[in-house]
């Protein structure tokens, strides 16, 4: 029984090396796409139907070469504009779990290379929290059940990901925390993570009334419906 898990692990462990190489990557992406439509299959169209534009793969390069910050793509649209440069740079920035705009990779030997290059993260906060094992997601895309556009998710992303890194700053610094046992841990951060999404939230019904207005009626009209 374990000869047999372990063979079982290798052969995953080998075929999932094997789709991880770049020259494999579209086979790979097409693979996922027809195991997880829900997860993988709008991305996928995405990448396929923008590959079709003249010189894509040049263009691409050319924009990461100029715009300092990845671009968050949703539609296909957006995949378009992404890969172009000078538009790429009206799309919303990806956002790393801190609310940071994440940089564009730098190419070795100029723009227009296959080989880049990425900085090393040595924030005492992000090193505490992977020794620790611990991970802080995104936030989620709406607020009390209402969807948030763009522009909104970007606001709600950027407090969320600032309030919650300020927190932790002092949380992984603090004698509790360090002499803390894993699931304490654990406990610890996830209670920060709350205590600030809940002040972004706050923050973000100041800034756009309508998501509690859009709230209250989905609510009225579920009970309503429901009567």
């Amino acid at each position: 029984g374990d000869f047999a898990k372990a063979a079982s692990a290798l052969q995953h462990a080998v075929s999932q090396n094997i789709l991880d190489e770049s020259f494999m990557r579209g086979p790979s992406d097409l693979i996922k796409a027809i195991t997880q439509p829900d997860r993988y299959g709008p991305s996928y169209v995405r990448n396929f139907v923008s590959s079709f534009v003249p010189f894509a793969t040049a263009m691409r390069q050319m924009a990461r070469s100029v715009d300092p910050y990845t671009r968050q793509a949703r539609t296909i649209a957006d995949a378009v504009r992404g890969g172009i440069p000078g538009l790429s740079m009206d799309l919303m920035p990806r956002r790393d779990p801190w609310g940071e705009p994440l940089p564009s990779r730098e190419g070795l030997g100029g723009p227009l290379t296959a080989i880049w290059e990425q900085k090393v993260n040595s924030d005492p906060t992000n090193q505490a929290l992977v020794d620790a094992g611990l991970h802080v997601g995104m936030v989620g895309r709406t607020i009390r059940n209402v969807k948030l556009d763009d522009e909104q998710y970007d606001d709600f992303s950027r407090l969320a990901g600032r309030l919650t890194k300020l927190r932790m700053d002092t949380l992984v610094r603090s004698q509790m925390f360090q002499s803390a046992p894993p699931g304490t841990k654990q406990d610890l951060v996830n209670e920060q993570i709350k205590q600030a999404h809940e002040v972004a939230r706050g923050m973000m019904f100041f800034k756009f009334p309508s998501i509690l207005v859009d709230a209250h009626t989905a609510k009225v009209a579920k009970r309503m419906g429901t009567q």
